[in-house]
């Protein structure tokens, strides 16, 4: 279960949120754009940490010049199931649950250093989205929480050729979720991308 509780925010909000997502994302990776001047122009990249708080993400990043580059993706943060009991007006009900909590991002990074070592700027926005459902005998609960949060990090790659590997520091914004978490929580990111 998540320690962070999430803001509430509209349905309406949250689908803007997948359709600005789904704008930006889906221009990059139109078919016809793999005839590009440079064979680095577009990457995936796996990350462990970083961005989504836990476990990690997927992204699709492309460079816009040398020195700039746009990403968008999904992550993971916890995925639970289980049996669950509850007292329904003296007598007890047993039901399932299945808790999700994911997250999509879009961000971009300002590089610099030479074509082997660089080092970067990283800044973007994450969404984070926890979903519950309860399965009772008697009824079926479905709750969802949204939350729109901000990122900041400064970070390391290393090119050896197809493949890449960064090391980021990060800030995340977290403000409000728990009396546990601060609301600027420093952050770190294992990255491991390559060149499509």
């Amino acid at each position: 279960m998540l320690i962070a509780k999430f803001h509430n925010v509209s349905m309406y909000s949250t689908r803007l949120i997948y359709v600005c997502f789904v704008v930006c994302l889906c221009p990059m990776v139109l078919p016809g754009q793999t005839t590009l001047d440079s064979p680095k122009k577009q990457a995936m990249v796996l990350e462990v940490g970083g961005k989504t708080l836990i476990f990690g993400s997927l992204a699709y990043e492309r460079n816009l010049r040398p020195s700039i580059s746009l990403g968008g993706g999904v992550g993971v943060l916890n995925v639970a199931s289980g049996d669950i009991i509850r007292d329904l007006n003296g007598s007890t009900e047993r039901g399932r649950y299945f808790e999700s909590a994911t997250s999509q991002f879009l961000y971009g990074n300002y590089f610099w250093g030479g074509p082997n070592h660089q080092g970067f700027v990283t800044i973007g926005l994450t969404h984070f989205l926890l979903s519950d459902r309860q399965n009772y005998p008697s009824e079926r609960l479905h709750h969802i929480d949204s939350d729109l949060e901000g990122n900041l990090g400064l970070g390391y790659q290393l090119d050896k050729g197809k493949l890449f590997f960064r090391a980021t520091a990060y800030v995340l914004s977290l403000r409000g979720n728990s009396a546990y978490i601060p609301d600027y929580l420093p952050w770190a990111g294992l990255s491991m991308g390559w060149y499509i």
